[in-house]
């Protein structure tokens, strides 16, 4: 398996997940996002071992940790963990994420209270690592966009807007994300690197960052390479 090879895994098993989840929520898609999160969390797993087990020579899992954290403390709601090993070598990265529900991509979040709630809990999830952002539920599909973007736009505008951001489909996202030969792992800062994103680890950290939710994806490269 390549890197690219997991990457398009990890792709469409969050294009299809988005799509299972749009589907039950039917034309109106009224999304709510907490609701949301968690059928995503749950899907993305789902898929990632449905083609996994397609075929036997992958070697690549996922884990779904849940925390009861009080909603009002919250910056990120959720964390995603990625761990690539090779030849006893490995890449680990995280990044967090807050979702937000958006009726128009032009003026996602504009009420005062709103604007001032995202800017908090921008800034919170900032001060944990450079890797955060938003993910944008619209009635159309769920885009992503970088938390310091966001929080430009916020301060500068009063408001979020597609107008003033760069974004991505979330499947192009992750992708993006596992091909990426870098990531910040302060977060986790260890030196047994082989050993980082221990569930130990993982649960260590939610309950310090009082983050709710987290998807780790563990993966390995072929010896061939």
């Amino acid at each position: 398996m390549s890197l690219y090879e997991i990457s398009e895994i990890v792709r469409e098993a969050v294009e299809q997940s988005v799509k299972e989840i749009f589907k039950d929520y039917g034309p109106n898609r009224r999304l709510q996002e907490e609701e949301v999160t968690a059928k995503l969390e749950i899907a993305i797993k789902k898929n990632i071992e449905i083609r996994n087990g397609n075929n036997p020579g992958f070697e690549i899992k996922t884990t779904i940790f849940n925390k009861q954290i009080e909603e009002t403390t919250l910056g990120a709601d959720l964390a995603v963990f990625f761990k690539l090993e090779s030849h006893n070598n490995c890449i680990c990265k995280v990044f967090l994420s807050q979702a937000k529900r958006c009726l128009l991509i032009d003026n996602c979040i504009s009420s005062s209270n709103d604007v001032k709630r995202a800017k908090k809990q921008a800034k919170k999830m900032l001060g944990i690592t450079s890797d955060s952002f938003f993910f944008i539920y619209t009635p159309e599909w769920i885009y992503v966009c970088p938390a310091l973007e966001a929080l430009f736009s916020l301060k500068e505008y009063g408001k979020l807007s597609f107008s003033f951001i760069s974004f991505k489909r979330i499947e192009n996202f992750f992708s993006d994300f596992v091909k990426c030969f870098v990531g910040d792992i302060r977060p986790l800062d260890r030196s047994d690197i082989l050993n980082k994103f221990r569930d130990e680890d993982v649960n260590e950290f939610l309950g310090k960052n009082k983050i709710p939710r987290a998807l780790l994806i563990t993966a390995k490269l072929r010896d061939s390479l």
